[in-house]
Parts: structure tokens; sequence; C-alpha cells
């Protein structure tokens, strides 16, 4: 029987003095997490103490072996943003996180909620990311998508299945009404092709699928268009992602939501949906978060407002 791991303290020692501490600083600016356990006269009191929030903006990544903790320190941090009306965005990969931060939502943020919750068949929520674009970011858009699909992939992503993705995006992100079952359409069905080639404003886009797309041999068939076909068809062929992704509006705004200090919440269930749909839905969602934070960089004073919480 292994022996338990024992933690010797050699020697205590004083906080630093820009320790944020509560009392000294203003809670609404600072997470709080522990105590410092330093006391060396009896006049000395043992503070609690935190993180302040702007240095949490500059990224924190925390891990550990399971058991230590790292989720209810994320849980003290969603609390306190909740109390302090900070908006947020929790992605949690198993829901049980979600469900424990349910409980403490207080009566007058209910309404600031957002759950999403792919699991869910009675109110699918309507997520379509190639609609209502800013054409300044449908490139950054479109290599988001890449990722994604090269995540899904893996070590069977090819340079021609990258080139034949990256223009059938910038394609339907030209198209009023483009949804991801589009994307199958895009590479199979000539009609809805010619369709969506009248709205294309890029000139090296439209000649892509009026020449070189037109005059392909069943060999580029083979290497690129039915691998993407069968990939996104995996994803599309499962009820529960194709009514969020196969409908033509987007009532999930990221940016709106983000700048108004919401509090949103995805529950990506790996035992609800599956792994590789929870994978697919996150990966998603991150591409458009990511699209959005671009969106608002040139607006200095929302940057703060929302924080992304990766469970």
């Amino acid at each position: 029987m292994p022996k338990p791991n024992r933690v010797q303290i050699i020697k205590y020692g004083p906080p630093p003095p820009e320790l944020p501490v509560f009392g000294k600083v203003k809670p609404e600016e600072v997470s709080f997490i522990g105590r410092t356990n330093y006391v060396a006269s009896l006049e000395e009191k043992k503070f609690i103490f935190g993180i302040k929030r702007v240095d949490r903006r500059r990224h924190l990544y925390i891990i550990g072996k399971s058991g230590v903790g790292k989720t209810k320190l994320l849980e003290l941090f969603i609390r306190q943003d909740i109390t302090y009306n900070h908006g947020l965005c929790l992605i949690d990969p198993h829901g049980d996180v979600i469900e424990a931060m349910l409980n403490y939502i207080p009566k007058e943020r209910i309404e600031d909620v957002c759950i999403i919750d792919p699991s869910d068949i009675d109110f699918p929520a309507s997520f379509n990311p190639l609609a209502n674009v800013d054409p300044l970011f449908k490139f950054q858009l479109t290599q988001g998508l890449i990722e994604v699909l090269h995540k899904q992939f893996g070590a069977n992503w090819t340079p021609r299945l990258e080139h034949v993705f990256r223009f059938t995006c910038l394609a339907l992100l030209d198209y009023p009404h483009a949804t991801m079952r589009g994307m199958i359409s895009m590479l199979t069905d000539r009609n809805y092709r010619q369709k969506v080639v009248e709205y294309i404003t890029d000139d090296m886009v439209k000649r892509f699928f009026a020449i070189e797309f037109a005059d392909w041999s069943e060999k580029f068939d083979t290497d690129a268009i039915i691998p993407l076909v069968n990939k996104l068809g995996q994803f599309l062929s499962d009820p529960l992602l194709r009514n969020i992704f196969g409908q033509k509006q987007n009532k999930i705004d990221i940016s709106e939501l983000m700048n108004q200090e919401k509090i949103i919440l995805i529950n990506l269930s790996k035992g609800r949906i599956g792994e590789e749909n929870s994978s697919f839905f996150g990966s998603m969602f991150l591409t458009k978060i990511k699209q959005a934070g671009m969106e608002r960089a040139s607006i200095p004073q929302k940057l703060e407002n929302t924080l992304l919480i990766l469970q």
C-alpha cells in the first residue's frame, strides 16, 4: 500500500505588501480565493486575499491532479463575478459546474442568464456561425472554421482539404441564406452552388468555383470533396447538431451577450451528446467567441466586461 504524501512546512513568510487583501481593495475588482497563514505576533491577523480581475484578464491557467480543488477555485471566481454583476462565459464539458452554479444566481440576475445546451431537444438553440458576419472579419472566421475541422481530421488533414474548405466558407459567407448544411450542398449540388456563386463578391473565390472547381477530376473528388462531405455529414446527421447548426437564423449573438455582460453557460456534457460532438460544438463556439473578441478590440473599455472560463 503506497504511503500518503506528506507536506512539511519549513518556514512561514509574510504576504507581499501588494497582495490584494479584503478590506483594502474594492471587492468588485478582486476575486477572493483564500486566507494567509502567516502570523508573526499576536497583533497580526490572517488576511483574506485574492486575484485582481485585471490580472485574471491577462490569462490564468489552472492545473493539478484530480481532487486538489481546480473546479472549486473556478466556482469561487464564477460566484463572485455573478455577485458583482460582471459578465462571464463558462464552457463546461461535464455539466456539473453549470448545474451547481445555477443555485447561486440571485433573482436580480436571472434575466442575465443564457444557457446553451445542445442536448435540449425540446428547445434547440439556433446557432448559425455563417450568419451576419462583418465583412471585415470573414477571413478570420474562415481561418477559425478551418482550425475546427483540422482538429477533427487530425493527421488526415491535407492542404487540398484546406484549400477546398477555405473557398467553401468564403463563398457561403457572401450568401445571405447560408447554413452549415449548405457546406455539403456547396460541394455536391451544382444548382445550389450556382445559386451561391451569384452572390460572391470576391473575384478569386468566384473564379475558384467557376473554373478550378468545375474542372476537377474524380481523383480530386476522392482527395478532398468526399472526405469533407463525410466529416460534415458525420456531425450534421446527428439530429441534435442538425437542429442547432441547420437553421438560417442565428439567435445566439455572442458579441451582444458579451457587451451586455450576460452570464453565458455552455453545457457540453460528453455523457449527453458524445465526446466528438462536444468537441465540435465547443470548437465552433470558441471560434465565434474569438471573433467577438476581435470585433470588440476597438472598444477598450469593453474588454474587461466578460471573462471566459473553460472547465
